[in-house]
């Protein structure tokens, strides 16, 4: 699963590597340990042109209002009737630089991180209300072979082309992303237990422990 994440670029430095237009009075401040139920960047596609807003982390199920949905499997999209229809007409992107999970036998906390510390497209699909904000879930995927011992799932990362094809509404191509899923290189390393805590905040958590 992914649990924490993080999203430490300011906005000018987002919209200059990844453009969109950002909807309402958007503002965001660095972020180092993301949880469930906080609003995260998000990018959606409607009629061509991309938009940039805020939407809380977590899926409501319809027959179940209090727990939250944060993650979504890539191999059963298409076919859990929970995400089934949301995969066809409401994918999105969540913004990241980089995301924490947890060894199972130590519990002590990685961070993954791309290594050119580039920022990172989460695929994800999204649900909107008619009061609140709209709300989203990451799609996990199989962890790469040198990560799954630390945890066996991971986040989708999406190159930039895949990226076209995952916000493209018009085609079934997005399903060829879920098909052959290509993730990138990612540098993991020991952090602060101090990200155990969903309250903690700041660039120590990001710093490698040695």
């Amino acid at each position: 699963m992914c649990g924490r994440f993080s999203l430490t670029w300011p906005i000018s430095a987002i919209r200059e590597q990844m453009e969109f237009q950002l909807v309402g009075d958007l503002t965001w401040s660095p972020r180092y340990n993301i949880a469930p139920k906080s609003l995260v960047l998000t990018v959606v596609d409607r009629n061509g042109t991309r938009f940039g807003g805020l939407m809380s982390w977590g899926i409501t199920a319809p027959w179940e209002k209090t727990r939250r949905l944060i993650n979504a499997r890539r191999e059963t999209l298409l076919t859990r009737p929970t995400f089934r229809h949301l995969a066809r007409t409401r994918r999105a992107i969540v913004l990241a630089d980089g995301y924490y999970e947890w060894d199972g036998a130590t519990k002590q906390p990685y961070r993954f991180t791309d290594p050119a510390h580039g920022l990172w497209f989460f695929g994800a699909l999204y649900q909107e209300h008619d009061d609140g904000p709209a709300e989203v879930t990451i799609v996990t995927t199989e962890a790469l072979p040198a990560l799954s011992r630390i945890h066996p799932r991971m986040p989708l990362i999406l190159s930039e082309n895949a990226v076209n094809l995952w916000l493209d509404h018009e085609s079934h191509a997005f399903e060829a992303v879920l098909a052959l899923p290509l993730p990138p290189d990612v540098l993991c390393f020991p952090v602060s237990s101090k990200v155990n805590s969903t309250s903690a905040e700041g660039p120590e958590l990001i710093q490698p422990q040695l």
